[in-house]
Parts: C-alpha cells; structure tokens; sequence
C-alpha cells in the first residue's frame, strides 16, 4: 500500500532521499521481510541496473533457499508436459507471459531499443539459467545470465 507523504510533490526540493538518491514521494508499509513485488520504486530505472537486481535476486533466492528448486510454474508445465489443456498449464503460462510482459515495460522504460524481444530473450536466458542452476548447483549459470542479459540491453 502506498501513501502519498504530506505535502510531497514532484516539484518539492526538501523531500528525503533513498540509497539511489532518488526522492522519496510516497510511504510504504509491507507486513513481511523481503518485498517481492518488484514495483517501478525498487526497481532501478536504468537497465544495467535493472538486470543487476533481476538476476541479483534469483541468485539470491537459489543461494538462500534451502532446497531451492527453481521456478514452480515450470516444474509444473514439466510434469504436466502430456496434458496440454490443463488448467495449471493455462495458469503457468499466464504467469510467465505476465513476467515476459513486465520486463518488456520495465526495460522500455529504461530505453531499451526492441523491449519485448530482449524481454523474451531474458527470460529464455533466466529459464535456462534456473534449470542449469539445479542441475549443477551454485549460482554460476545464473551469474553467467545475466552478464549475457547485460550485453542484450546494452545500446547497439
């Protein structure tokens, strides 16, 4: 939830500021630890940076998560790969097309030149880097994803 905080505008100069210097306009509370909501706030808004806290936090949750494994969504579609009208897989697949689609917005914003291709190629990068990661172990291919998202986003 989200409050404006009083008298705060766009224009104010005297408003506090977070760790990325920019002003703080509104008031939120959460009632858990970690937020995972990913909104445009805590979002950086340039796109090295977005990737960075992209990928920083899949890494997080593979390297903190005691028996981490992976996307749910996916692992569902997988056992349920000779099912194709179930309704879990036409929840899975909304689910990864709302990400795919957040991306896309969130790297627009940033200026990111053909968003939703990049979206789409990021996500087949953290897909990958997911499955890898709980074959192998660690965070290396989860590393190693983003550092090749990092050049997809980079301007050409």
């Amino acid at each position: 939830m989200s409050t404006p905080l009083p008298g705060a505008s766009p224009q104010s100069p005297v408003l506090p500021r977070d760790v990325r210097g920019r002003p703080l306009r509104d008031l939120r509370l959460s009632v858990i630890e970690a937020c995972n909501f990913r909104c445009p706030y805590c979002m950086p808004a340039d796109r090295i940076g977005l990737i960075d806290s992209y990928f920083g936090q899949l890494g997080g949750w593979a390297s903190t998560t005691p028996r981490w494994s992976g996307s749910g969504f996916t692992r569902l579609v997988v056992e349920l790969a000779d099912l194709p009208g179930h309704p879990a897989r036409v929840i899975a697949r909304r689910a990864k097309a709302k990400t795919e689609a957040w991306l896309a917005e969130r790297l627009a914003h940033a200026k990111v030149k053909n968003a939703r291709e990049r979206s789409r190629e990021i996500i087949l990068l953290t897909e990958g880097a997911m499955a890898l990661t709980l074959i192998h172990g660690g965070r290396n291919y989860i590393d190693a994803a983003a550092s090749a998202a990092r050049q997809l986003v980079r301007r050409r």
